[in-house]
């Protein structure tokens, strides 16, 4: 008996996970600004650029559909160092909505720090 429940969960887990749509980062991204770099590789330190990045933890978001822009509270690993930062030239939705950390490269314009690479475990955007 305890076979056929744990055989009908997976079953119907398994359904659930093909039934769901996968999208791209680069779906929610302005692709005239963005550009899609793929999958990267598993092991992210292999990328010769990986030491540019710093790793984040998604606090807080702020959605701002008029201008095309995202505003993250964010924090390092140790959950301190807390900053507000602007992914700009999205589509009308997060791009990060299903994501609580991230790897990115941010540059400072007008004091605003701006996302101008995003690194997750199975995507990689970079703005041109």
């Amino acid at each position: 008996m305890r076979t056929t429940r744990f055989t009908n969960v997976i079953t119907t887990s398994l359904r659930s996970i093909s039934s769901y749509n996968m999208f791209d980062l680069i779906d929610d991204l302005n692709a005239e600004v963005w550009v899609d770099k793929g999958r990267p590789p598993d092991d992210l330190k292999e990328l010769p650029e990986f030491g540019d990045y710093s790793n984040y933890h998604i606090i807080a978001r702020f959605l701002d559909a008029n201008t095309n822009t995202i505003r993250y509270t964010v924090a390092d690993d140790t959950g301190k160092d807390a900053k507000s930062v602007v992914i700009r030239d999205i589509k009308t939705v997060d791009p990060l909505k299903n994501v609580r950390h991230f790897h990115a490269i941010l540059e400072e314009i007008d004091y605003v720090f701006v996302v101008t690479s995003i690194l997750l475990d199975m995507d990689w955007c970079v703005r041109q």
